[in-house]
């Protein structure tokens, strides 16, 4: 599971992501189509891969092979 807590804000802004991006608004005020490449360290599909790393590596998948599949 993943979790990017934020906010509609009251207008679209920024040019990079999709989707909802442009209008959810974090707590520091951008939105993630304003983030970039940060987006990619903090989204809910990042973390939710980071935790299933985690779960697999748990039960003895080969780590090399994990990390190569999400991008480290």
């Amino acid at each position: 599971e993943g979790v990017l807590p934020g906010r509609i804000a009251s207008a679209p802004r920024g040019s990079s992501g999709f989707g909802y991006d442009p209008v959810l608004e974090l707590g520091d005020g951008r939105t993630v189509a304003e983030l970039g490449e940060e987006k990619q360290a903090i989204s809910h599909r990042a973390q939710a891969v980071r935790a299933m790393i985690e779960v697999l590596n748990s039960l003895g998948a080969p780590h090399d092979q994990l990390a190569n599949s999400a991008g480290r």
